[in-house]
């Protein structure tokens, strides 16, 4: 079964490191909270918010050999007024075995628990 995993992160600056820290950090969580390994994962989309532009996520994902041979996909996020800025979001589309969606584990970190105080995030 795959099953789609959802996560953000907030960062302080635009800058190649800070995005590529907070992108290795989000997806890490993603994978850990949720037991896989990179070759359950099936593709990851990552968006950022008009305010980061400073790097791909992608590229500095793919730097780790572990994520080397992972489909990344990155774009811009819609620019609502009012929404959480320097945000990046990730989906994540994974191999979760018999995994009900109420046992996935969405990582939502700093800032950006704001965003989904709902779902369970801690575990």
């Amino acid at each position: 079964m795959i099953r789609g995993i959802r996560g953000a992160i907030c960062v302080d600056k635009d800058t190649p490191s800070i995005i590529g820290e907070a992108s290795l950090e989000l997806i890490d969580t993603i994978m850990k909270r949720n037991r896989l390994s990179p070759e359950k994962v099936s593709a990851l989309f990552i968006t950022m918010t008009e305010d980061l532009s400073s790097v791909f996520p992608a590229e500095m994902i793919r730097k780790q050999e572990r994520y080397r041979y992972v489909p990344i996909m990155c774009s811009k996020e819609i620019p609502v007024p009012g929404s959480q800025l320097r945000c990046i979001r990730m989906l994540t589309l994974a191999e979760v075995g018999d995994h009900a969606q109420n046992d996935i584990r969405h990582v939502y970190l700093g800032e950006a628990h704001s965003l989904r105080p709902d779902l369970e995030s801690g575990k």
